[in-house]
């Protein structure tokens, strides 16, 4: 893809979506994948699984990842630079008025729809990667048991860790017993 697609896609998909990154990748599957080619769906889910265990935004770190698949660095900050400037500008004129505008109802209201929403849409997302990786009974079971200890209270980092370190083990494995047989 040339650069000046990669940025305006990311820019167009940075400015009309709200609620993070599980939110924007929904639509970047419909972009890259569904629409443009660019990817396939199993390519946007292991760098999708490469941005969620890196530090920093997901959708930073996705854009990222997807520019430099299509584009090399050039795309990679390319990507950024789309998926930052509109929340940038966005953030930078709400931070004016946000003290007034919080205060009112229909502001309230939307925020509440806006986090049902993004809600749903992750849910989406969740769906659709899974769909991606089969019906592998212990990646369910593993990401069961993760959105469990998430919501009993757990500390993300250590979850995305362990599970780093049980998928590694259960990659390698298998391996190891064949070299000894």
């Amino acid at each position: 893809m040339k650069l000046r697609k990669i940025f305006l896609t990311m820019l167009k998909l940075s400015a009309c979506t709200f609620g993070g990154g599980y939110v924007i990748l929904s639509m970047m599957r419909r972009e890259f994948v569904e629409k443009e080619g660019a990817l396939t769906a199993a390519e946007l889910c292991d760098l999708t699984a490469i941005a969620q265990s890196a530090p920093g935004p997901l959708t930073v770190n996705a854009a990222f990842l997807v520019g430099h698949r299509l584009g090399g660095r050039r795309g990679a900050l390319t990507a950024v630079a789309g998926a930052v400037l509109p929340p940038l500008a966005i953030l930078s004129l709400a931070s004016l008025g946000y003290e007034a505008l919080a205060a009112l109802a229909p502001v309230q209201a939307m925020l509440r729809f806006l986090r049902c929403a993004v809600a749903a849409i992750v849910l989406d997302v969740s769906w659709g990667l899974a769909k991606v990786q089969g019906r592998d009974l212990f990646a369910l079971v593993l990401a069961g048991g993760g959105l469990a200890a998430l919501v009993a209270g757990f500390n993300p980092a250590l979850l995305i860790l362990t599970g780093g370190l049980v998928g590694a083990a259960r990659s390698l494995l298998p391996r190891l017993r064949e070299k000894k047989a």
